[in-house]
This record gives C-alpha cells, structure tokens and sequence, in this order.
C-alpha cells in the first residue's frame, strides 16, 4: 500500500523488508520505491521490541546475556544494572523448580489416589463409603483401607494452605520455596507409607518430615512478611 503526499514527491508505505516488526513506517521519496536496506524507519511498537530482546537473551550464554540485555534495553551496562538484570534472570530461572515441586506434589496425590482404590477393592468397601466396617470387611482389609483412606484424606486436609504459603515465598524467594515443597511431599509419602502399612502409630515419621517444611515456610512468611512492613 502506497500514498502520495500533498506535494507528490514522497510516498508512505508499510515495507515488509525494512524490518521484522509489524507497524513500521518507512518514508521514501518517490523515486527510490524498491527496497532498500539503507531506508529510514521510524519503530512505533518499542514493546515489540523489547520481547523479541527478551526471547534472544534466553537463549545465550549465561555470561553474554548481561551485555545483550544493556545493547537491546538501551541501559548503561553499570554495576547496578547488571545485578539488577542478573537477579531477575536469575529469579525466572529457579522459578522453574518451584513448579518440578508443585508437579512432584500432584503426582503424589495420584498416587495416593491410586492406593486408597486398590485398598477399597481389596476390602469391598463399595463407593460412597469413606470408612470400612471391620465386623463387614474383615478387621485387618477394613484396618488397612482406612488407614490408607485416612492418609490420603490428610494430605488432602494440609494441602491447600501448604500450596497458599509457598506461592507466596516463591514471589521472593523461588528457590527456598522450592525446596520446601520437595521436603513437604517427601514427607507425606513417608507418611502415607507408614500409615498404610503400619497402622497409625507408623505415620509420625512422615507426619514430622512435613511438618518441619511447614513450620519453616510459616517462619519464613513471618520473616518475610515483617521485613516488607517495616520497610527500607
């Protein structure tokens, strides 16, 4: 697409070659309509931009992406810059394990899922019933299928607070919230273990795994929390 200007000496037009991003300008004189390298664009879309430097910066080294995301940002390359590039690449980075964590977490829960329906098969327990009658289905299958029931309704009961407070740790610190989820999930499946197959008195260790990564994750919001009231 081509207009003429009032004069009819220059010509408008959106060219394909003078550059990748959508929504360029270029301005020609009328006489030079092919194109050319040498054309001058003015950008409209700075943003555009600034993703495409983004998607380049992943996919360098970790020690050229400094210098890449100063030359495309157009920020002075000084000390307080790099830090400040350097921790927010680094904080995407590590957020990557706090979603291995949440992943590891849901697969346990099918897993846990998983157990109580072959206990429930094994005792004839028939659905909805949450518990088993041992004078119905025997005392040692009813034994076992509510204790497997019991371990997996237990994950269940701590879950939605345990996920709420490490969301909220992972904004700041990824990494360490990360490594909570890993201890707390480790934990419920010692737990589910030792209950399953041992009966009650054999959930603690599970039960003192876990809650050691929940009260770490409680200190830390407290920790966190008072920091970021208090201010600088």
């Amino acid at each position: 697409m081509a207009q003429c200007s009032a004069a009819g000496t220059l010509r408008t037009m959106i060219h394909p070659t003078c550059s990748p991003m959508p929504g360029r300008i270029c301005v020609r004189p009328a006489q030079h309509l092919l194109p050319t390298r040498s054309s001058t664009c003015r950008p409209r879309a700075s943003r555009s931009l600034q993703l495409l430097g983004n998607r380049a910066i992943n996919t360098q080294p970790r020690m050229q992406r400094l210098t890449t995301a100063s030359a495309i940002t157009g920020v002075s390359a000084d000390a307080s810059t790099k830090m400040a590039v350097e921790a927010a690449i680094m904080a995407k980075m590590r957020y990557g394990w706090v979603m291995l964590s949440v992943a590891f977490t849901a697969l346990t829960l099918l897993w846990m899922m998983i157990e109580v329906s072959k206990a429930r098969k094994a005792a004839g327990v028939e659905y909805p019933a949450m518990v088993a009658d041992p004078a119905v289905h025997g005392k040692e299958k009813a034994s076992k299928f509510n204790c497997t029931q019991r371990g997996h309704q237990n994950t269940l009961e701590a879950l939605p607070i345990h996920l709420a407070m490490q969301m909220m740790i992972a904004q700041i610190y990824p990494l360490v919230a990360a490594i909570f989820g890993f201890v707390w999930t480790i934990g419920r499946i010692v737990y589910m273990i030792g209950y399953k197959e041992g009966g009650p008195k054999k959930r603690f260790p599970g039960a003192a795994i876990s809650q050691l990564s929940t009260f770490g994750m409680i200190g830390t919001l407290i920790f966190v929390g008072g920091w970021l009231v208090k201010g600088p």
